[in-house]
């Protein structure tokens, strides 16, 4: 067991060592500059007939090239918007939500898209029955 003098000196060196850390930074010098990094998720890179794609967390170090090939690294593009007629509030599908937002509106004047589902001009049940037609519709 340690005695209560070496306690007091193990403590005062932590207390030290804890107090007197700085920043601690990548080297540098020549052609390099390594001073900070980014750990990216993964991307895609396609030349000719190929395409790689990958998602690992691996150094970030932007578009890499060689020959016909390029690498981008970066995080992975957002999947496809999904376009569906008569999904007023872009959900994904198309309920009565949907034709109630419409229905909602009737009488604006000057309705915007999406409610104006006919473009012509006013909402009324002419738009109501588009967005209707494709009740239950989903992506």
């Amino acid at each position: 067991m340690m005695s209560k003098r070496g306690q007091r000196v193990m403590v005062l060196a932590l207390m030290v060592m804890l107090l007197s850390a700085g920043p601690v930074l990548a080297q540098t010098g020549g052609t390099y500059d390594l001073t900070w990094g980014n750990i990216g998720p993964g991307g895609a890179s396609s030349g000719g007939d190929y395409t790689m794609e990958a998602s690992a967390g691996q150094p970030d170090t932007g578009a890499a090239s060689g020959g016909a090939y390029t690498l981008m690294g970066g995080f992975w593009p957002p999947a496809a918007a999904c376009s569906l007629p008569g999904d007023i509030n872009q959900d994904g599908s198309v309920t009565v939500l949907d034709i109630q937002a419409v229905a909602v509106e009737w009488g604006t004047p000057t309705p915007a898209f999406p409610y104006d589902q006919d473009n012509d001009g006013d909402v009324d049940i002419q738009d109501v029955m588009l967005v209707a037609a494709h009740l239950g519709e989903s992506c």
